[in-house]
C-alpha cells in the first residue's frame, strides 16, 4: 500500500516503489526507467509519450485534422455560394422586367396581390416583407420564410405565396404593425351557391 504522506515527492516515490514491486518483483532506484522501458499499455501512444515525441505526434495530428476541417469548410462554403447564385438566378427569372430592375438596383421589389394590395420584398429572409399603403408607406412588416434555404429561394417563395394566397401568407406570418392606424382586412371569400 502507498503511504499517506503530505510530501508530493514521497508520494510519487511510494507510488513508483509500489508499481515496481508489483510489476517487476524487485525494488530499487530504477523503478522509473523500468516503467518507461516496459510497454505497460501495449499501445503506440504510450511508447510515443514515454520517448518524448508525444508532443510532436499530437501537433502533427492536430495539423492534419485542421487541414481536413479547413478543406471541408471550404467545400461547404463553395457549395453554399453556388446554391446562393442559383437561387438568385431563379428569383430573377421569375421577376418581371420592372421587378428585376428594382431588385438589381435597390435589393427589393414590389409584388401585387390579387386583392390589389402591394407588398415590398427586401432581399433577406427575416422580417423582410412589408405591406404598403396607397401612398407607398410601410404599414406592416411580415416575417415568414422557409427554413434553411438561400435568400433568393426565400424571396421567390414569399413572392409566389403573396400572389397565390395573400390571406394565408398573412395568417402564417409574424406581423409587426408599423402604423397603428392601419388594420389589415382579409379579402371576403366568394359565396358558394347551393346546387
Amino acid at each position: 500500500m502507498l503511504n499517506n504522506t503530505a510530501s508530493t515527492s514521497a508520494t510519487w516515490g511510494d507510488w513508483n516503489q509500489q508499481l515496481y514491486v508489483n510489476t517487476a518483483n524487485a525494488t530499487g532506484p530504477t523503478t522509473w526507467s523500468t516503467w518507461n522501458t516496459t510497454d505497460v499499455s501495449g499501445s503506440f501512444t504510450w511508447r510515443i509519450w514515454n520517448t518524448g515525441t508525444a508532443s510532436t505526434h499530437v501537433h502533427v495530428q492536430q495539423a492534419q485534422d485542421m487541414e481536413t476541417y479547413r478543406r471541408a469548410q471550404d467545400a461547404r462554403l463553395q457549395a453554399q455560394k453556388l446554391a446562393d447564385q442559383k437561387a438568385e438566378q431563379l428569383l430573377k427569372e421569375n421577376l418581371s422586367d420592372e421587378q428585376r430592375k428594382e431588385y438589381e438596383s435597390d435589393s427589393k421589389f414590389l409584388v401585387e396581390a390579387k386583392s390589389g394590395r402591394k407588398y415590398e420584398i427586401v432581399k433577406g429572409t427575416h422580417g423582410n416583407v412589408f405591406l404598403l399603403d396607397e401612398n407607398g408607406k410601410r404599414v406592416q412588416k411580415f416575417c415568414v420564410q422557409p427554413a434553411g434555404v438561400p435568400v433568393g429561394d426565400a424571396n421567390l417563395a414569399q413572392k409566389l405565396w403573396i400572389e397565390a394566397d395573400e390571406d394565408e401568407f398573412v395568417r402564417r406570418a409574424n406581423v409587426t404593425r408599423l402604423d397603428p392606424q392601419y388594420v389589415f382586412q382579409p379579402q371576403p371569400q366568394p359565396q358558394q351557391q347551393a346546387a
